[in-house]
């Protein structure tokens, strides 16, 4: 009998304390769906860029926690002045100091204005318009486009450009091809591109579906290369299969950047390169070949690759790429194509292929170019978080070396990547978050957390332009991940106000030293190579 009453005892008061707990966490201005969400907050600290970064640098290693503990027993804690009681005992939400690159990337002197810069593609009515919706994130009015429908086409051109400039805002004029078969139309985009602009100083040949993360990462690329001379830069397949099979080719997905004067070469050698490769497939195939000839070189020769630039030859599920600390100049294959940003076994309100790429490029306009897709390792290597898109914890604690390699989750275990990406085993996870929203925050003493539980009131009325405008002009935000499972919710708060100075950059550019070194081995390669011609 005494054993029963203790046991009694024991829950009567459980009982009560839970609801003791419950109540006052709630008075502090926490709703009950708010006590199971993890969380964590970011204080970024300004480093200036000076060179690129890839996945065999070493990754940033934080022996400390990133979040709240899991599960029902551990709420969002309280913020540094809370003086309740009851919320007082219970752990606190770790503040993390993490080093980032400026929100705006910072450009050299010179670096190429955006007139002077011409993306050109070939692709249907009904693809532009839907496609242009990637289009929309790097292109401004400064930018200027040209798409070349094909010769059946032709009734859709006023229509197209009416739709790409005044309903998208784009700086964007359509023409109508004379060239029939597609892989010839795009092999003629250089000409049509000089005819357009002739005094141009880049020519930028993409897929409809290839997006730039950031254009400001293009300007500073470029400003390697003088345009006088003959460049074609492009970015290689990431697939060992794709490589044995097409070569050391510059893949349309990832964008073809031709210098003016190359452009003008293979322009004036179009009927020799359509004669000549007329068994070729793939028209940046066919490209690639064309510069080769017309620069006279060899094409490993003619092809410069930039490892930011990416194909995504990946099958299915992308994450280990997106998480392996490459550079992202551009990105392909993310809309009804090979890839996913976001694993596919997500809810469709996440991983749809454009809902997916729509928060991912967000994101990108919050973080700027140089900060999205940049990772950090906290629990001494066992929970990866990588800006604007996750945050993995894995059932093992990994290394740095680890962190090297990328980790294999895509699908089709036999289909390995090229030798200069070498890769990982699929690693097992105990909790895994995608981002699913990001918006505008404010400091909140009524919160248990500190901040805002909630978006702005009319957040969900905003136009997506709007909505990323309101994200660059803000200094303090909140990422909100899902985890796929239990569909358990995580917010990483993103607080500039723990940093003194201004994260969105003032401009200054301290990467000279890497420019130096970059455009004087690119000129000793380019005069090596010409010597030999």
């Amino acid at each position: 009998m005494r054993k029963l009453r203790l046991l009694i005892s024991i829950i009567v008061i459980s009982v009560a304390g839970y609801f003791i707990i419950h109540h006052h966490i709630q008075t502090v201005g926490l709703p009950p769906s708010v006590y199971r969400i993890r969380m964590g907050i970011l204080s970024p600290q300004l480093i200036h860029w000076e060179e690129e970064t890839d996945q065999f640098k070493k990754i940033s290693f934080y022996d400390d926690a990133l979040l709240t503990p899991p599960g029902i027993k551990t709420p969002i804690i309280q913020s540094p002045n809370n003086q309740n009681p009851f919320t007082q005992a219970l752990p606190s939400i770790p503040v993390n100091e993490i080093q980032v690159y400026p929100r705006t990337p910072s450009l050299p002197p010179n670096a190429p204005d955006l007139d002077q810069i011409l993306f050109v593609m070939t692709t249907t009515s009904k693809r532009a318009q839907e496609y242009s919706q990637l289009w929309s994130h790097f292109l401004d009015y400064d930018s200027q486009c040209l798409v070349m429908l094909s010769p059946s086409e032709s009734q859709e051109q006023h229509s197209l450009e009416y739709f790409l400039r005044h309903e998208r805002g784009l700086n964007c004029y359509v023409r109508t091809s004379n060239v029939d078969k597609y892989e010839n139309r795009m092999l003629s985009l250089p000409a049509e591109a000089l005819q357009f602009a002739p005094n141009i100083d880049w020519v930028v040949i993409g897929d409809d579906d290839t997006t730039f993360i950031d254009i400001r990462l293009v300007q500073r690329m470029l400003a390697k290369y003088d345009p006088s001379q003959d460049w074609c830069l492009g970015g290689s397949t990431e697939s060992a299969r794709q490589f044995e099979q097409f070569g050391k080719q510059a893949f349309g997905g990832a964008g073809i950047f031709l210098s003016n004067s190359l452009a003008q070469r293979i322009a004036d050698t179009f009927e020799l390169c359509t004669e000549e490769f007329r068994d070729e497939m793939g028209g940046d195939g066919k490209l690639s070949k064309c510069a080769a000839l017309s620069a006279e070189k060899d094409m490993k020769d003619t092809i410069t690759h930039e490892k930011g630039l990416h194909q995504l030859d990946l099958p299915g599920n992308a994450e280990g790429f997106f998480q392996s600390g490459q550079p992202f100049i551009s990105v392909h294959h993310l809309i009804n194509g090979w890839s996913d940003v976001i694993p596919s076994y997500f809810p469709k309100y996440m991983s749809e292929d454009w809902t997916a790429i729509k928060i991912i490029l967000r994101a990108a306009k919050f973080l700027g170019g140089d900060n999205l897709f940049r990772r950090f390792a906290f629990d001494g290597g066992r929970t990866l978080v990588t800006l604007g898109h996750s945050i993995i914890v894995f059932r093992e604690t990994l290394t740095p070396e680890h962190y090297k390699n990328v980790e294999h989750t895509w699908f089709w275990p036999d289909y390995t990547l090229i030798d200069s990406l070498p890769t990982r085993s699929h690693n097992k996870r105990s909790y895994e978050y995608f981002l699913k929203d990001i918006y505008p925050t404010s400091l909140d003493l009524s919160t248990v957390s500190g901040y805002t539980e909630q978006p702005p009131s009319n957040w969900n009325e905003l136009s997506d332009l709007e909505k990323d405008f309101a994200l660059e002009q803000s200094s303090t935000v909140t990422f909100v991940y899902e985890e796929w499972y239990r569909k358990r919710t995580l917010k990483m708060v993103w607080d500039e106000t723990r940093s003194d100075v201004d994260l969105k950059g003032d401009g200054q550019w301290f990467g000279q030293d890497w420019l130096d070194q970059e455009s004087e081995y690119l000129q000793l390669r380019y005069q090596n190579i010409s010597s030999h011609i």
